[in-house]
């Protein structure tokens, strides 16, 4: 599918979808948009070639002021029942931590997919964005954060360059 042709499909599926969310959303002539949501959730569009991509902003977090949140969100991404298939990033540009979804629009594609989608999309910009805030509160709070702590020992760096690396296993795979 064509860039313009994706984009004019995409189109009649906002359209078709407007009444869901209350409001109409036009595509620029960049083929993207951005949404505001209630409590100032912001969700940009954006169409190419053969895929969409869905971002929000979750929250802003210098990464030198928030390593516990930044390792929150690391651990929540690595869990696509709780990231619904998308995942999360850190746009540094602006300190801020995203949340992406990404499609390649496909045979199957259609309004109501489309539609589900972007649904699925804001629920889960919402709940990622409350555990992230949570987790971002109770740093600043100098609180422990709500998941195990690497039980290993740190070693200092001349102990761990005097140590010899085990012996790889041959029949070992990656999973």
């Amino acid at each position: 599918m064509s860039e313009m042709n994706l984009r004019e499909t995409v189109s009649g599926w906002l359209a078709e979808m407007a009444p869901s969310v209350g409001m109409d959303i036009p595509l620029d002539e960049n083929g993207a948009c951005a949404v505001e949501f209630p409590d100032d959730l912001v969700v940009v569009l954006n169409v190419a070639e053969d895929h969409y991509t869905l971002m929000a902003s979750l929250l802003e977090a210098p990464a030198e002021a928030n390593p516990r949140t930044l390792e929150k969100a690391l651990r929540m991404n690595m869990d696509y029942s709780i990231t619904r298939g998308g995942f999360l990033g850190f746009f540094e540009l602006h300190h801020e931590l995203v949340y992406l979804f990404h499609r390649e629009v496909g045979a199957d594609d259609d309004a109501r997919s489309f539609t589900n989608r972007f649904m699925n999309f804001i629920s889960a910009a919402y709940d990622l964005r409350a555990e992230l805030r949570a987790a971002q509160d109770a740093e600043l709070r100098g609180e422990a954060p709500d998941f195990p702590s690497s039980s290993l020992p740190l070693s200092s760096e001349s102990e761990a360059s005097d140590k010899e690396a085990p012996p790889i296993d041959p029949h070992m795979t990656r999973v």
